[in-house]
């Protein structure tokens, strides 16, 4: 059975007690590794005015102690143990029309589809985790919990939050 990695656990000990729940009940049956928990202003600033985040300070879940959500990535058993290297290579290939022959890119293609799939798998684990533990929370790829993740605008697909966190929090 998978279980929460030394990086991954002290990421998500920064979390809300909640959090640690649904992740460790996730964990039980897809492996996943937890990249952020709490994100300091300096990081959330950088994540900000990158592109990397829609939310500057204190406008994030991550920005409060605890945090009020992690972020994580799907963990492969084989190396390289997390992949998005096909979205890159797409992506350069798009922006920088850098030549990619039909084989390459279709493989690129097939691999960047497989990625994307698992992000999916591991939210449905973390979302079904939530909601036997009676925790509501929301993820980034279904903000608005309707289970339709054709209707998003924004993905951000390794989120995931404590349902009207904004609730919980005093600003400073």
């Amino acid at each position: 059975m998978p279980e929460l990695g030394k990086k991954s656990r002290a990421n998500i000990d920064e979390c809300d007690s909640r959090l640690i729940l649904v992740a460790e009940r996730a964990i039980q049956i897809y492996d996943f590794s937890v990249t952020t928990g709490h994100r300091g202003r300096n990081a959330q600033e950088t994540a900000f005015r990158t592109g990397h985040s829609k939310a500057d300070w204190l406008e994030s879940p991550h920005n409060y102690t605890p945090s009020m959500a992690f972020d994580a990535v799907p963990y492969y058993k084989t190396s390289p143990h997390f992949r998005w290297g096909s979205s890159k290579a797409i992506l350069d290939h798009f922006t920088q029309r850098q030549a990619v022959d039909h084989k390459t890119l279709k493989r690129l293609l097939r691999d960047y589809s497989k990625e994307i799939a698992s992000f999916y798998i591991m939210q449905t684990f973390i979302f079904m985790a939530g909601r036997e533990l009676g925790i509501p929370i929301v993820n980034g790829s279904d903000w608005d919990s309707d289970l339709d993740i054709t209707d998003q605008s924004f993905d951000d697909l390794g989120h995931t939050e404590l349902a009207n966190w904004r609730d919980m929090v005093v600003k400073p």
